[in-house]
């Protein structure tokens, strides 16, 4: 397999004329020389650094039985930074959006918007962001490299012959006669048998095809990325060299297509190069390294290949160029010299710190700022330990001559020890030694560990109780926030760069537009939808502005609608409470009614305040003042109540009516005169009588009189 930066045509070699070559070897290696020993010892450094980081630190005055254990402190809090780097940044269903400078190019942006989701897809983010936060958590910055990469793969099928092919190409040129068929038994050629009872030829064909293309950003050694310690940025560095390890194959497979040159001047490459006399070292293994002075297999070995991005200046009267220098590092043979072939983003390189130091490129790691308390909290957990295993040893002193002094020391820990005692006594010492301090000492420790790597109590869900308020509770969780929303906003720009780089690639490599396919979905299924995207005159960054879509002022909206959330959690009881109140408020019956209803109206007034302070728009409707209707409500309570009295004296009345009527009509039925109803209270007058006139008026007697 192998990764070829670039399609062969667009790369332009340096034709060096006297002895200029010469003379940027010579330049190469006096850089490298004078970087190296100043860069030895932040290598020291970051070895420990690394180890630290991976809870792999040894004690250096350990002794048999010394406990050594390297507590996870700085560990923890690396997961737990990068978590609150990477959350908000891949919860949001796009990672990057295209804002228009100018309502003129707004078509663009949204064009340029799915092109970089399109290939956001391709690339894992996700992956690629945790590790390259873990290395500038670790050393002093983390570097992403974004080249245009075309891997291929060699492949063997079958393919069927039609005529006679070729022995190198495969290519048919002459029918499958008896001569061409004797032929055919020197070339890799089967004869099947197929189940029509016919006969075919197939050769076997070893082709290379295509697997990846494209802009694929990568996380670049730290190590194996160098750079003179005054170097301020890539941009404006003096050089930069990515260094790769090749192996002997590696190396030829390039030589033989065409990749790196195959001779140095009048030496062929791989005879100047000699023979590869290391292994590779990283700055982290969990192996150990084995001994330089033991003889390696050709298999273990690799060349250490530097890959420079430089500028060059050919003559005095010439400006200065871009170009790429690929040489090996111990015979400084130069494999490759090309003309820097990227069209924008010439060095390919994205360097991000977890704290900056102003005019460097090194910046400030969270293992630096952790390491004194890292020290201190393992070396309480040892010390500790220690103790524990002490506590269960002894001195023991024996007379001269006892036998305990052969006892097998694996039976127990201790010590044995003649003195000058009688033969039928024996003494022992305890060496237990108690450290009550350290457990209260180790809890500091953490807490100013949290506080170092910019995480608060509500980073780990707990609340905090010095500000009791509901106001003071969101302003203490924005303070907790403010260092996340710093390092947000710097990595946030790093990674909108890398994406910039992606863009210039496949702008560069389909120069006539790309097409791709995005998935939609409809009634019928997801569909796939083909899109076209060319690319504009000038520079796209020049119209369009290239951000992740999460901001620290996304997410203090996000905070606000939050907010606004746990309030609705909050009017649901409080109506539920206040039509509670009412209900007996407004009863009255209840000898709790004014109790009540000034309840309600000091919790009407503790809403509103809170609504106030928050500034909840329409508050009013949120919180209507009631009182005005509790009266109406009593009022129409009373009529109603009034109403019910009348109607149930109505009743009565019709309940004696109906009994009298009764009475009447079983009269009637016996023969005797049927009693009239009870008459009108005295100075009431009663009904008259249907048919009958007033009395005094001379009206008819009524047929019950007669």
């Amino acid at each position: 397999m192998a990764n070829i930066e670039g399609p062969r045509d667009s790369v332009q070699k340096i034709k060096f004329t006297g002895d200029q070559k010469d003379k940027l070897r010579h330049y190469l290696q006096q850089e490298l020389s004078v970087t190296e020993g100043e860069r030895s010892r932040l290598l020291d450094k970051c070895k420990s650094w690394a180890k630290q980081a991976n809870s792999r630190r040894q004690r250096t005055d350990l002794k048999a039985r010394d406990s050594n254990i390297d507590m996870p402190l700085t560990r923890q809090r690396m997961m737990q930074n990068s978590a609150r780097l990477l959350n908000p940044i891949f919860q949001q269903d796009v990672l990057f959006i295209a804002k228009p400078r100018n309502p003129v190019v707004e078509d663009m942006a949204r064009a340029v918007e799915k092109l970089n989701d399109y290939i956001s897809d391709n690339i894992p983010y996700r992956s690629l962001c945790g590790e390259w936060i873990e290395q500038f958590q670790t050393f002093p910055f983390g570097v992403v490299k974004t080249p245009f990469i075309q891997e291929t793969e060699r492949i063997i099928r079958w393919k069927e012959l039609t005529g006679y092919a070729d022995e190198e190409t495969g290519e048919e040129f002459g029918p499958l006669d008896e001569y061409n068929i004797r032929k055919l038994d020197k070339q890799k050629v089967t004869l099947r048998k197929l189940k029509d009872k016919t006969e075919k030829y197939y050769l076997e064909v070893d082709e290379e095809v295509p697997v990846r293309v494209g802009a694929f950003p990568e996380v670049v050694p730290f190590e194996d990325f160098i750079v003179p310690m005054s170097t301020v940025d890539v941009r404006t560095a003096d050089w930069v060299i990515h260094r790769i390890w090749m192996t002997k194959p590696t190396i030829k497979s390039r030589i033989r297509t065409k990749v790196y040159d195959k001779k140095d001047g009048d030496q062929d490459i791989m005879d100047a190069l000699g023979e590869p006399a290391a292994d590779r070292e990283r700055l982290l293994t969990l192996t150990e390294r084995r001994d330089r002075d033991l003889e390696l297999d050709d298999t273990a070995k690799q060349y250490e290949i530097c890959e420079a991005y430089l500028k060059w200046t050919p003559n005095e009267e010439e400006e200065p160029v871009e170009i790429i220098v690929t040489f090996e590092k111990s015979s400084m043979v130069i494999l490759r010299a090309i003309y820097n072939f990227y069209h924008a983003y010439k060095r390919p390189f994205v360097a991000h710190q977890y704290e900056t130091v102003l005019g460097s490129i090194f910046g400030v790691p969270l293992t630096f700022i952790l390491e004194p308390l890292h020290v201190a909290r393992s070396a309480s957990v040892n010390q500790r330990l220690d103790a524990a295993s002490l506590a269960i040893s002894k001195v023991v002193i024996v007379p001269p001559g006892s036998d305990l002094k052969n006892l097998d020391v694996g039976v127990w820990r201790g010590t044995f020890l003649e003195g000058s005692i009688k033969k039928d006594e024996l003494h022992d010492i305890s060496l237990e030694n108690k450290f009550t301090q350290l457990p209260e000492l180790e809890a500091q420790l953490e807490r100013e560990a949290d506080k170092l790597a910019g995480l608060s109590d509500y980073s780990f869900g707990q609340e905090q109780i010095d500000r009791p308020t509901a106001t003071g509770q969101i302003q203490i969780i924005e303070e907790s926030k403010q260092p996340q929303y710093i390092m947000l906003e710097r990595f946030r720009v790093a990674l909108a760069e890398v994406s910039k780089h992606c863009l210039a690639r496949y702008r560069q490599f389909y120069p006539e537009g790309l097409q791709f396919y995005t998935m939609q979905e409809d009634p019928e299924g997801i569909q796939l939808v083909e899109q076209f995207f060319q690319w504009p005159d000038g520079a796209i960054e020049r119209d369009v502005i290239i951000e992740t879509k999460v901001s620290s002022s996304s997410m203090s909206k996000q905070l606000r609608k939050q907010e606004l959330t746990a309030l609705l959690d909050k009017l649901i009881p409080y109506f539920d409470k206040l039509m509670q109140m009412a209900q007996v408020a407004t009863d009255p019956m209840n000898p709790s009614a004014i109790i009540a209803a000034k309840l309600m109206n000091g919790l009407y007034v503790a809403m509103d305040n809170m609504l106030t302070e928050f500034e909840v728009g329409k508050k009013d409707t949120l919180n209507p003042e009631l009182i005005n209707e509790i009266e109406v409500y009593k009022q129409i309570q009373q009529a109603m109540q009034q109403m019910q009295q009348q109607i149930a004296q109505l009743g009565n009345q019709n309940q004696q009516l109906q009994a009298a009527n009764a009475q009447l009509q079983a009269g009637a039925g016996q023969g005797q005169p049927m009693a009239g109803p009870p008459g009108p209270p005295p100075g009431v007058q009663g009904p008259m009588p249907m048919g009958a006139g007033p009395q005094g008026q001379g009206g008819a007697p009524s047929p019950v009189q007669q």
